[in-house]
């Protein structure tokens, strides 16, 4: 094999709560997480030596990138010989929607395939956790009650097909300022009980599940005017609920069903430097099928 084309998905977070600082400077989370279908594309060349990266965004195309620490992780401990990788985006970057986490596995798991790699997925996702604390999720490939520092992953039922708008606006928060100020609260909350939320997830209840939805990273946004316009936005074109996902700043709409979601579409008038992404949940963004469907 010397081309391999993967469709790195992006997550949501339809409960996000964040506990306390550990001593490792990590926070406590808990969050349940599902895969969408915006995606980006990632292509691996193998060549005869050395390592080649593009990205479509050009401020995304240096060491730090997590496509890149993951080509070095695995071409140093197994001698690799060598790959170009070339990443499209599509996820918006800055979003709380994984894309870089999910690039990352994407690199992980296509690296193993091309060269024939002795790696289990536990074992892939050993690796992921070392790069960062999504990575995990997004190898998983299923929806998951995450905990830790998001690392600890209790696989969740499939549910139902949940039907996305997602607004982008123009802005972008860092996650380590978004902790830092949630660090701030008076009190560290308790976590909240999650039995109705998982019982409508596991019954297909839409209704019950957009009933359950929270992220505490709202209680921390810097710019809590455009979370408003954009929750607003979607309540007002027919979602059942809205939420920020991961520490922001992306914002989802669950809508009662993919014609509701269509047809909200054309109720959804916002300045052009918004971002406006129409998508679903994931089961299993690896599998062929869905692999199939991720033309860009």
């Amino acid at each position: 094999m010397d081309t391999l084309t993967l469709f790195p998905c992006a997550k949501i977070n339809l409960t996000m709560e964040v506990f306390g600082r550990r001593e490792d400077g990590y926070h406590h989370i808990r969050s349940v997480m599902e895969s969408v279908s915006l995606r980006d594309r990632l292509t691996i060349r193998r060549i005869p030596s050395g390592f080649r990266f593009h990205c479509s965004i050009p401020e995304l195309s240096g060491e730090d990138n997590l496509v890149v620490r993951a080509w070095r992780l695995l071409a140093d401990r197994f001698a690799l010989d060598g790959a170009e990788l070339e990443l499209e985006k599509q996820i918006p970057w800055g979003s709380g929607m994984g894309g870089g986490s999910s690039d990352c596995a994407g690199t992980l798991l296509g690296l193993a395939r091309m060269f024939q790699l002795p790696l289990s997925l536990e074992e892939l996702m050993k690796l992921g956790k070392s790069l960062g604390a999504d990575v995990p999720f997004c190898l998983l490939g299923q929806p998951a009650l995450a905990a830790g520092i998001g690392e600890i992953l209790s696989p969740l039922p499939a549910g139902p097909q949940l039907e996305l708008i997602i607004l982008m606006p123009p802005a972008s928060f860092s996650t380590p300022e978004m902790y830092r100020r949630l660090d701030s609260r008076p009190e560290i909350p308790t976590p909240i009980s999650l039995t109705s939320f998982l019982e409508g997830l596991e019954q297909g209840d839409v209704r019950q599940i957009t009933h359950g939805l929270l992220n505490h990273f709202e209680e921390a946004v810097p710019a809590p005017q455009l979370l408003k316009k954009a929750k607003d936005s979607l309540l007002a074109a027919g979602a059942w609920g809205a939420s920020m996902t991961g520490a922001g700043a992306a914002v989802f709409g669950i809508f009662p069903d993919s014609a509701a979601a269509n047809r909200a579409l054309d109720h959804l008038i916002l300045e052009k430097d918004w971002q406006i992404y129409r998508c679903h949940t994931l089961a299993d963004p690896w599998s062929e099928q869905a692999q199939k469907e991720g033309t860009i």
